[in-house]
């Protein structure tokens, strides 16, 4: 049978094309604009290809010369009996709300993979409820604003030889007088601003100013790979771009679309079948997928049981994970809507399987929270032991 679909300028037919499956005629043109902005923009994934481009040389001198500046560190031989931790660069674009302004910035970061989870989900269902003001802004030089209560010894680089924060998210700053409200969303550099009034807003920004170097950056769209739209009827969260991404880096963009995340009643076995080739591929692509989940629950117990399998994947643990990538390129923009008539009601279901794993015969646990109509919470978790 013929294969047909949309051609290109060689003639050559494509089966499955993306056009197929993605679409941003619904969107509005100031959001199609801001779309367009952030998709066209491909970000340097190593520290290699970043020294290959002058825009980048030059955001990680400016990164590295603020440093310096502020006395982030002191070079000094590694103390006996001290751990040393790696530091990673991290490149990314930064926009305004209509996708204009973009720059180039580069982070160096220490590798202590200690940060906890940012609690996006209620913020924004909160805002879409109460229709308040979300603004975003960005910190010129993330370090120095908190004081170390031990000694880190970082490796160097490559390029060189008062608030109250909420008891359950040290990232979540929130101020209730009277007649307002207003809460920070804080990761690393990036803020969210989340206020029941303009002057209260412009109040947190005027007085960040005075303590960090910001930039504003305009209503929020864009927070940590995720695409926000809002509108009158309730607020969008996805991660469309992160998903195209992560499929044009496996080469799967024209790949023919999967119905289904993984087949039903599946059981993936530890010692089943050959050893995959390329462990570090296998772990790096469940890593991505993982925080795809942040968006996507569909894909959260699929994710769960491919990550059981990272010390020695195989290769069917192997094909069970390109299922879900070409099951992703069906349905890149989905994600989660919070919904404007929403209530602040809080319900919660759970619900676990029998014996599922056929290595241990461990059952596997799920639950989802919802505040109303809004899902802001999920996780599937395999118990301890044996029921």
């Amino acid at each position: 049978m013929k294969a047909t679909g949309s051609s290109s300028s060689t003639g050559l037919h494509i089966p499955y094309p993306l056009s197929s499956v993605l679409s941003y005629t619904s969107l509005s043109p100031s959001f199609k604009a801001f779309t367009t902005s952030i998709s066209i923009h491909t970000e340097p994934t190593s520290h290699i290809q970043a020294l290959k481009d002058p825009i980048w040389r030059e955001a990680m001198e400016q990164e590295l010369t603020a440093l310096e500046n502020n006395e982030t560190w002191s070079i000094v031989e590694l103390t006996h009996g001290k751990k040393l931790i790696d530091c990673k660069w991290i490149y990314r674009y930064k926009f305004k709300a209509d996708g204009s302004n973009k720059r180039a910035k580069a982070r160096l970061v220490a590798r202590g993979f200690t940060q906890r989870e940012v609690s996006i989900h209620t913020l924004l269902i909160d805002a879409a409820i109460k229709g308040w003001d979300l603004q975003q802004l960005d910190i010129n030089n993330e370090f120095l604003y908190g004081d170390l209560d031990e000694e880190l010894y970082m490796r160097l680089p490559p390029d060189l030889a008062s608030s109250k924060s909420n008891q359950s998210d040290d990232s979540l700053f929130i101020k209730h007088t009277v007649s307002s409200f207003t809460a920070l969303l804080v990761y690393v550099d990036y803020i969210i601003v989340m206020s029941s009034n303009n002057t209260s807003t412009d109040e947190v920004k005027q007085f960040l100013s005075t303590k960090f170097k910001i930039k504003n950056l305009g209503s929020l769209k864009y927070f940590l790979g995720m695409e926000i739209a809002r509108s009158k009827v309730g607020i969008q969260l996805c991660q469309r771009k992160y998903t195209l991404d992560i499929l044009s880096e496996t080469g799967l963009l024209a790949a023919k679309p999967s119905p289904l995340p993984m087949e039903p009643n599946l059981k993936l076995q530890k010692d089943q079948g050959d050893v995959f080739h390329d462990p570090t591929l296998y772990r790096k692509l469940v890593g991505k997928l993982l925080y795809l989940t942040n968006t996507r629950p569909d894909l959260s117990y699929s994710v769960n049981l491919l990550s059981q399998f990272m010390e020695i994947p195989r290769v069917p643990h192997y094909n069970a994970l390109l299922k879900v990538l070409r099951y992703l390129k069906g349905n890149l923009g989905q994600g989660l809507f919070f919904s404007t008539t929403s209530s602040l009601k809080l319900t919660t279901y759970s619900d676990a399987n029998c014996a599922n794993c056929p290595d241990i015969r461990r059952s596997t646990t799920g639950f989802c929270v919802f505040i109303d109509k809004s899902l802001v919470a999920w996780k599937p978790k395999k118990q301890h032991t044996v029921s």
